[in-house]
C-alpha cells in the first residue's frame, strides 16, 4: 500500500497556486507550467498504485475505475451543475449553446477535443469559457483509459523491460510534442499524444526507473533544483513562451526531482512543500481547480465588472471557500463510501447514468441557447456573437489566420492581382486591415483593392511573428514591391506604441515603391465584445453599458500616432476621430446592427461605414 506523502500535497497546491494565480492575472506569466506539475504528480501516484495492484496480483480495471470515479466525479458534477445554473442565469443564446456543447464534451471526457477544434483567430475568447480548464481532466482521463491495460500487458508479457519500453515511449511523446507545437500548436496543448510525455515521467518514477538519490546533500541538491525548475519556469515563461514541447522539460523534471528526492522525507524542500498551509491546500486543490476559472469567468463575461486587485482577490477567497466546502462535504464523503452498499459496479453504474444525463443537459442546453429568457431584440443582436468572417477577410487566401503556417496557403494570383483599367492600391497588415477590405472595395469602386494580411502581423519591414506574417511581409517588401508599382499602399494594424519608430522607418521605406503611402490608425475597442455589451445593455436596461467597457489602450495609440506622424510630415488616418469623436463612440451601422462584432473588428456593414466616411472626407480620393 503506497505511504501518503504530505510533500506530495504541499506540490499540488503549487501547481494549483500557480495555475490560480495566472487565470488572475496576477504576475505569474507562466503560472500555466501548473498543469503539467499536476501530470507528472498524477502519473507517479496512479502508477505507483496501478504497479503495487499488479505486483500482489490485485490488478482489477473495475476497482481502478471506481475509485478514479470517487476521486473526481462528485466535485466535477457539482461544479457542472452549478457552471449550468450560472450559464443560465448569465449567458446570452449563442454563449450558451457553446456552454452546452462544452458541459457534453466535458461529461464524456472529450473536452480537450472540442477546444481544439473550436481554436481559431475568430474563436471566442479563452476567458469566455467557463468550462475551458476541464482539456486537463480530459487529457488525464484518456491517458487512464489506456495506460492500465498498456501496463498490465507489459507487466505480464515484457516485465524486464517494461521501465525501457515506456521510456521509449515517453520519448517519442516528447519529440512529438515539440515537432507538433512547431507545426501546430493547438494540437500540441490539448491533444494527449504531445502530453502524454508528462504523465510517463511520473509512471517512470513510480517503477523505480531513476536510482534512488543515495546521499543526503544530493537529495537537498535535486530538491532545490527541483524547486527552482518549477518556479522558474512560473517566473520566466510567458503566453508567448513556445509550449509544451521541450519548453515543458523544466517544470516537468522539477516535478520529478522534488517527488524523487522527497521519498527519504528529510530535504529541505520536503520539508518546505510539508507546511501545514501548502498541505491543506494540497487536499483541496482538485476543488479549487474546478472552481476557480467559472468563478473568475461568469464575474468577467456575466458581471462585467471591474477586474482590479480587490476582485480578484474577493474572487480567490471565494474560490478557497467554495473548495473547502466541496472537499469537505462532497470528496471526502464519496471517497469513504460504504464499498458493501457501494460495490464497483453499482458505483460506475451509477456514475455512468450521472455523466449521461450531463451530457443530455448539454445536448439540450447546444440546441438553441433558450432564446426566450430575453427580448425578442436582445436574441436578435447577440446572434453577432457567432458571426464568422471568412468571406469579409477572405480567410486563408487573402488573410493568413493561425491554421495557415505559411507563404504557401497566400494566394498570391486572387490577392495580388492587378486590373489595367484601374489604379492599384495595396492593403498591408494583420486582421484589422482585413476587416477593411470589403468596406474598402465597396466604397472606392473606382480603384483595384489588393490585399496581403495575416493574423498577428504588424506590417513592418523588419516585423516579428508567426511563420505566416515573416514570409508573407517579406514576400510583399523584397519581392512583390520592387516589381510592381502601385498608385497607393495602406498600413492598417492594431497598432502598439512600441512599434511607431519601426512603423515610421517602414513608410519612409515604402515610398520608393508608391508615392502615396498611408497609415491607417486603430479603431476602437472594447473589454468584451460589442454584440455582448449591446444584447446586455438592452436586457438590463443600461444602454450606455458599452461605453463604460471600452478599452484605452487604442486612444492612446492613435494620439501618439498622430502627434508622430504629423511631425514627422507623414500622412495618419484615424479610424477612432470617425469611430468615437470626443470618446461618444458609435455603437450600431445605419443598417441597425452592431458596428464590430467582437472587441473591436468591424461588421461588413461597420466598413462599409467607415470608409465611406473616409471617402466623402476626401481622405481616400484617388
Amino acid at each position: 500500500m503506497m505511504q501518503h506523502r504530505s510533500d506530495i500535497d504541499g506540490l499540488r497546491a503549487l501547481a494549483v497556486g500557480l495555475v490560480v494565480l495566472f487565470h488572475l492575472g496576477l504576475p505569474v506569466h507562466g503560472g500555466f507550467i501548473g498543469v503539467d506539475v499536476f501530470f507528472v504528480i498524477s502519473g507517479y501516484l496512479i502508477t505507483s498504485i496501478l504497479h503495487g495492484d499488479l505486483e500482489r496480483g490485485r490488478y482489477s480495471l473495475l476497482e481502478f475505475y471506481q475509485r478514479r470515479a470517487r476521486r473526481i466525479l462528485p466535485a466535477l458534477l457539482l461544479v457542472l451543475l452549478c457552471s449550468s445554473l450560472a450559464a443560465l442565469w448569465l449567458l446570452l443564446p449563442p454563449a450558451l449553446r457553446s456552454f452546452g456543447l462544452s458541459l457534453g464534451s466535458t461529461a464524456l471526457f472529450v473536452s480537450n477535443f472540442y477546444f481544439w477544434i473550436d481554436t481559431g483567430y475568430f474563436a471566442a475568447a479563452a476567458d469566455s469559457r467557463p468550462l475551458l480548464h476541464t482539456w486537463s481532466l480530459a487529457v488525464e482521463e484518456q491517458f487512464y483509459l489506456l495506460f492500465p491495460l498498456l501496463l498490465a500487458a507489459l507487466h505480464r508479457h515484457l516485465r524486464p523491460r517494461l521501465r525501457g519500453l515506456l521510456a521509449l515511449l515517453a520519448l517519442a511523446s516528447l519529440l512529438y510534442s515539440e515537432w507538433l507545437r512547431a507545426q501546430a500548436p493547438a494540437s500540441a496543448f490539448y491533444l494527449l499524444p504531445a502530453r502524454a510525455w508528462e504523465l510517463l515521467l511520473g509512471s517512470l518514477l513510480a517503477l523505480g526507473a531513476v536510482p534512488a538519490a543515495s546521499s543526503r546533500g544530493l537529495r537537498e541538491g535535486l530538491g532545490l533544483l527541483g524547486l527552482a525548475g518549477i518556479l522558474g519556469g512560473a517566473l520566466l515563461y510567458s503566453e508567448r513562451t513556445p509550449f509544451p514541447g521541450f519548453s515543458a522539460l523544466a517544470p516537468c523534471l522539477g516535478t520529478a526531482l522534488l517527488i524523487h528526492s522527497g521519498a527519504a522525507r528529510d530535504s529541505l524542500a520536503y520539508r518546505l512543500l510539508s507546511l501545514r498551509p501548502l498541505v491543506f491546500l494540497g487536499l483541496i486543490s482538485y476543488s479549487l481547480y474546478l472552481w476557480h476559472w467559472p468563478l473568475i469567468v461568469y464575474y468577467q463575461q456575466g458581471l462585467l465588472g471591474d477586474f482590479g486587485y480587490p476582485q480578484k482577490l474577493a474572487l480567490l477567497l471565494v474560490a478557497l471557500v467554495l473548495s473547502t466546502l466541496s472537499w469537505r462535504y462532497v470528496e471526502t464523503p464519496f471517497r469513504r463510501l460504504d464499498r458493501q452498499r457501494w460495490p464497483a459496479r453499482r458505483l460506475l453504474s451509477v456514475s455512468a447514468l450521472a455523466l449521461l444525463v450531463t451530457s443530455l443537459i448539454g445536448a439540450g442546453l447546444l440546441w438553441n441557447g433558450l432564446p426566450g429568457r430575453f427580448q425578442p431584440p436582445v436574441p436578435a443582436i447577440a446572434a453577432w456573437l457567432e458571426y464568422q468572417p471568412g468571406e469579409q477577410f477572405r480567410s486563408g487566401r487573402c488573410f493568413l489566420t493561425s491554421y495557415q503556417t505559411g507563404l504557401r496557403d497566400y494566394d498570391r494570383a486572387a490577392c495580388l492581382a492587378e486590373d489595367p483599367t484601374k489604379p492599384e492600391v495595396l492593403l498591408i497588415g494583420d486582421s484589422h486591415a482585413a476587416h477593411l477590405w470589403q468596406g474598402l472595395a465597396a466604397q472606392l469602386p473606382g480603384i483595384h483593392l489588393q490585399q496581403a494580411t495575416a493574423s498577428g502581423c504588424l506590417p513592418l519591414r523588419h516585423g516579428q511573428g508567426e511563420r505566416r506574417c515573416t514570409e508573407l511581409m517579406a514576400e510583399i517588401f523584397e519581392r512583390h514591391l520592387p516589381a510592381h508599382r502601385p498608385a497607393a499602399i495602406l498600413l492598417s494594424a492594431r497598432w502598439r506604441s512600441a512599434a511607431i519608430d519601426e512603423l515610421v522607418q517602414t513608410v519612409r521605406y515604402l515610398q520608393q515603391y508608391s508615392p502615396r503611402v498611408l497609415v491607417l490608425g486603430p479603431i476602437n475597442e472594447y473589454r468584451a465584445p460589442l454584440p455582448q455589451l449591446l444584447a446586455l445593455g438592452l436586457h438590463r436596461g443600461q444602454p450606455q453599458l458599452p461605453l463604460t467597457q471600452l478599452s484605452t489602450a487604442p486612444f492612446e495609440v492613435d494620439a501618439a500616432l498622430a502627434r508622430r506622424f504629423t511631425a514627422e510630415g507623414l500622412p495618419y488616418l484615424s479610424a477612432i476621430a470617425r469611430t468615437c469623436p470626443d470618446r461618444h463612440c458609435r455603437l450600431l451601422s445605419p443598417e441597425g446592427g452592431p458596428l464590430q462584432f467582437d472587441y473591436g473588428h468591424l461588421t461588413p456593414d461597420g466598413a462599409r461605414w467607415l470608409a465611406g466616411q473616409w471617402h466623402e472626407g476626401g481622405a481616400l480620393d484617388y
